[in-house]
């Protein structure tokens, strides 16, 4: 029975990680064809931290 409610708890645990990659990987692709406003920032970001 514990063996049973380990393995869910794995499943959902990967399903989860699974569709949050996939967001990103999505989220990704839609900034870059944007234009890559979000990555200009983050540089511009980074070089003021120095």
């Amino acid at each position: 029975m514990w063996e049973g409610k380990l393995f869910l708890g794995y499943c959902s645990c990967a399903l989860t990680f699974i569709l949050f990659g996939v967001r990103m990987i999505l989220g990704y692709f839609k900034i870059e064809k944007r234009g890559g406003s979000i990555n200009t920032y983050l540089c511009i970001y980074d070089t003021r931290e120095e």
